[in-house]
């Protein structure tokens, strides 16, 4: 990311995750990103300093439930970098999951409790239209069912309350299928709601025993009534060994004050 001063800032991760013999999955982690440093991933969390813990445990065969908790904030609130501020300038979530899978059916039932202390609009450069939607709690369901074993449709619906907004409804549904001798899968999503509706479009392929490639494409309101929003991603990995992989990703988005292009290359492996 462009910067006054042409230095590049630095970033971190550290993550730890264990497994317990009841079968319960515990993973921690603790990020910082500063205000220069930026990718695929990370170009909306430029400037923060994250941490979170996240419990799993399975209950019989085919449930699984989770929670999760985050903590952000901002290692620059004043943006004395002069490059761009995200949204919150500090916050803190809580979210519990249920997830059913069951012979044909998937069931899941999301909650989310967030205190979100937010910038300005005139100060948040790198936002969405739905991201001008601030609440306190939020719900989701989902429940999909395979009508072939490569074809789920599914139905999803989702609302938030409380905070500085009026409550967002949104409804609607998509489609996942295998594809390609079940080497592709293609997903198609489609919401609607009170603020507007969005599409996003997905397809991932196997192109080797060791490769695969992915595309996405996403839409939803713009924020000033004049059109649509998009969002497209490219990406592609390749597995070195068991235990490390090369990746590659590029996007192409479009936010509330122009236009952002992220490319990122990287290396990942295991010790």
């Amino acid at each position: 990311v462009k910067k006054n001063t042409q230095l590049f800032d630095d970033a971190f991760l550290i993550k730890a995750e264990t497994k317990a013999k009841t079968g319960t999955e515990l993973t921690g982690y603790a990020q910082q990103i500063s205000a220069g440093f930026a990718n695929a991933d990370s170009i909306r969390q430029a400037g923060t300093r994250k941490a979170g813990f996240e419990a799993r445990q399975k209950v019989g065969e085919h449930v699984q439930l989770s929670y999760r908790v985050d903590r952000q904030k901002a290692t620059d609130p004043d943006n004395t970098a002069g490059v761009f501020v995200t949204s919150p300038e500090e916050s803190r979530v809580h979210t519990m999951q249920a997830k059913a899978d069951y012979d044909h059916y998937l069931g899941i039932v999301e909650y989310r409790n967030q205190n979100a202390d937010v910038y300005t609009k005139a100060d948040r450069d790198l936002t969405k239209t739905l991201d001008e939607v601030q609440f306190r709690n939020a719900v989701a369901g989902k429940l999909g069912y395979r009508v072939h074993p490569d074809l789920m449709p599914y139905a999803k619906v989702q609302t938030t309350w409380g905070g500085q907004n009026e409550p967002n409804h949104q409804f609607g549904g998509g489609i996942e299928a295998q594809v390609l001798k079940d080497k592709g899968t293609v997903r198609l999503e489609q919401m609607a709601g009170r603020i507007g509706d969005s599409t996003q479009l997905g397809f991932d392929v196997k192109t080797s025993d060791t490769s695969s490639v992915y595309t996405s494409l996403r839409t939803g309101p713009d924020p000033e009534g004049q059109g649509r929003q998009m969002s497209t991603t490219i990406g592609s990995s390749s597995q070195v060994n068991s235990k490390s992989l090369f990746f590659s990703e590029r996007e192409l988005s479009h936010y509330r004050k122009g236009e952002r292009a992220a490319n990122i290359l990287g290396y990942d492996t295991k010790l």
